[in-house]
């Protein structure tokens, strides 16, 4: 069965509900009742006798307690709507430079993958040096051999400057990024 209705009071001072409270504060029913839940000691209480709850008790609570009515205009709901959209606005410009920085990089694996290929080369390239030098240097004087030692190392130094064995990842090279 529904709750009956109370009684009104007689006297003015006196509201015989907590919606009747809330609504001569000016509040909302429930930031009123949470905060009598919240100060359950000082929250205005019920008075049997008077038959409600003293307007005065109710109003003395709401304002030690700086409770506030939040009332809804179109212009706060306006402003909501425009803090809303501004946010869903920044989220979306920040996802799209995420994907953006996303796309711009390299996989790790990569990256390991050319640079074992360019050490490899480079190891390569300094392990053949003694074999080609040393059928360079039979019967050449010093200044001679000085010219091919520095003919070797610019070869060295172009397979780091052009790297012609970095060619793009095949699809056999997945065996080496695992």
């Amino acid at each position: 069965m529904g709750r009956t209705a109370r009684k009104q009071p007689k006297r003015k001072d006196i509201v015989s509900t907590q919606q009747d409270a809330a609504d001569a504060a000016g509040v909302a029913l429930s930031t009123y009742t949470k905060h009598c839940r919240n100060h359950p000691k000082e929250a205005p209480k019920f008075d049997r006798k008077l038959g409600g709850y003293r307007l005065p008790d109710v109003l003395g609570f709401v304002a030690k307690h700086n409770v506030i009515a939040r009332a809804k205009t179109p212009e706060l709901e306006e402003e909501r709507e425009v803090r809303l959209r501004r946010a869903k606005l920044a989220l979306a410009r920040e996802e799209f430079e995420f994907e953006q920085l996303k796309e711009r990089l390299v996989p790790i694996s990569q990256v390991d993958l050319l640079f074992s290929r360019t050490l490899s080369a480079f190891k390569a390239a300094i392990l053949a040096l003694p074999a080609r030098i040393n059928e360079r240097l039979e019967g050449l004087d010093y200044n001679d051999r000085l010219i091919a030692f520095n003919e070797e190392v610019a070869i060295i130094l172009r397979t780091l400057v052009k790297p012609d064995y970095l060619h793009p990842i095949e699809e056999n090279d997945d065996e080496l990024l695992e």
